[in-house]
């Protein structure tokens, strides 16, 4: 596993380098994403989990961990809606099937929250109204996708994949945020006290349950070799834009209908006179 440091800070800028997601295998990139995801997981400590500190005020000085882990999951899935929608040509909007398999591979690492991310980025509205492109994906492609929907799907609060991470043995990244979904539900269902002044012992258990199997995934090291070149692509090129301007993205690339497309053209036409 990369060392416990400041990967932003340790990953050289590799100006001569052109490449793009596109000329990366989606194991090594998966893999590599999966060690930087590794080092914001094992950082998490047990406090930063009580009493929803990673929703308060002073969140950043109680739960900075956290955040980090949360700042770094919604990076990556506005990074693969951007990945979409800013590919113009028709036929490279097809090949986000590299993603799905980018999926995959985290299925095979173990790396839940990284198959959560390839699954929210894939499932979000700005993707999810480009019909045209989406039906022109190949089939074997669109049933791994579904296989990875399933896999975290939240019916019956996640009874797949709860079943699934029950019984793991291997190193692992859980999804992060059924963890604090679960001590949310504990730290509201539950009062601090009962029966007078006396501490809630169940309520105690139920968090020490949580905490120990977050602990128990902490220390499950993975072996993965450090590929500088990918890793300095993910920290200098890996760079999402708004969800608001992937939607306008999205609606440049297939427009709602032909009116709306000659009105879009027209309105440009007119921008660039004035």
């Amino acid at each position: 596993i990369l060392q416990n440091r400041n990967i932003s800070n340790s990953i050289p800028l590799l100006i001569e380098s052109q490449k793009s997601f596109e000329d990366f295998d989606p194991f090594e990139f998966a893999q590599q994403l999966t060690a930087i995801e590794f080092n914001y997981f094992r950082n998490l400590q047990p406090k930063e989990f009580l009493k929803q500190a990673w929703n308060k005020e002073n969140k950043t000085v109680t739960s900075p961990n956290i955040l980090a882990l949360i700042h770094h999951f919604n990076k990556v899935t506005q990074w693969i809606t951007t990945e979409v929608v800013k590919q113009y040509q028709f036929k490279n909007r097809v090949q986000i099937v590299k993603i799905i398999y980018v999926g995959k591979a985290m299925k095979e690492l173990n790396n839940f929250n990284g198959i959560m991310q390839v699954v929210a980025g894939l499932n979000s509205s700005p993707v999810r109204r480009l019909t045209n492109t989406l039906k022109e994906i190949d089939p074997d492609a669109k049933n791994l996708f579904e296989e990875l929907e399933k896999q975290m799907s939240y019916e019956g609060s996640y009874k797949i994949y709860r079943s699934f991470l029950k019984s793991m043995k291997s190193p692992c990244i859980p999804y992060l945020g059924l963890y604090l979904s679960d001590l949310t539900f504990i730290d509201e269902g539950n009062p601090d006290r009962v029966d007078g002044d006396l501490y809630n012992l169940l309520k105690l258990n139920q968090i020490a349950k949580v905490l120990e199997e977050i602990n128990r995934f902490q220390n499950l090291a993975f072996n993965i070799k450090e590929n500088v070149e990918i890793l300095s692509w993910i920290e200098h090129s890996c760079i999402p834009i708004s969800s608001e301007e992937a939607y306008q993205y999205s609606l440049k690339i297939e427009p709602r209908n032909t009116n709306e497309a000659l009105e879009k053209m027209l309105m440009e036409e007119e921008n660039l006179r004035t």
